[in-house]
């Protein structure tokens, strides 16, 4: 380079649109295997006694996942604050943590894919944050777009076996 010369860089490109596409696949593989589980009813699954409460335990955990990467975090500090604040509160919330810990170390396949969609939330929120979009927006886009992969994961696996029933498939 001589003196006088001017560089020019590559602005840096947008991947938005790819970053919420993977979090829309990968909502759709949850959807599909949430179905699948509570298409098959288990004993050990403990929804059995209400199967109505389902999908919206299954969209609370969407909700919730993204909630807790994306609302900003002086609320987040201001709940768990206040989780933590009572006796009673902290052993349930130590005892449900200690639960939901348990279950993912039991069932690595789990913990794989909740890997997968914790770091798909973090490449969509990276991107979000370049175009500014921050705090409760970031999460309304977020998890628009969780919960419509989520309930089209359930659908598309409802028509399978829609469609494996007919003799289709």
């Amino acid at each position: 380079m001589g003196t006088g010369e001017i560089t020019f860089y590559r602005k840096p490109r947008n991947f938005l649109a790819i970053s919420l596409l993977l979090l829309f696949v990968t909502c759709v593989l949850f959807g599909w295997q949430w179905a699948g589980l509570c298409d098959r009813r288990s004993v050990v699954w403990p929804l059995n006694v209400y199967p109505q409460l389902a999908w919206p335990t299954g969209m609370t955990i969407v909700l919730a996942v993204t909630g807790l990467f994306t609302k900003p975090s002086a609320g987040l500090h201001e709940w768990v604050n206040r989780l933590l604040e009572s006796d009673a509160r902290m052993f349930f919330a130590v005892t449900g943590a200690t639960s939901i810990a348990l279950l993912l170390l039991v069932h690595t396949a789990v913990l794989t894919e909740a890997m997968l969609a914790i770091g798909v939330i973090f490449l969509a929120r990276f991107d979000l944050r370049r175009l500014r979009i921050r705090g409760w927006r970031q999460f309304a886009v977020l998890s628009g777009v969780s919960l419509i992969g989520f309930l089209g994961g359930g659908w598309l696996y409802w028509s399978w076996t829609q469609v494996e029933w007919l003799g289709l498939g």
